[in-house]
């Protein structure tokens, strides 16, 4: 997955955090998320997890997913 014209912000502050960590990452109007064909591996530590996962309540509790 490919994220373009996004943000990294504090999460210090936040009245409701979603993640227990010190950053978020800001999506905007313009932040666009394009599918990358050939992705071996984990590039940056991000961790994919499959939709079906995510559906069925699947998740680690370290982790975001919205």
């Amino acid at each position: 997955m490919v994220l373009s014209k996004f943000g990294v912000g504090s999460t210090k502050g936040d009245l409701y955090p979603v993640v227990k960590h010190d950053y978020k990452v800001n999506f905007y109007r313009c932040t666009t998320v394009k599918p990358e064909v050939e992705c071996e591996g984990f590039p940056y530590g991000f961790n994919l997890i499959p939709l079906k996962d995510i559906l069925q309540n699947k998740k680690n509790e370290r982790h975001t997913v919205g």
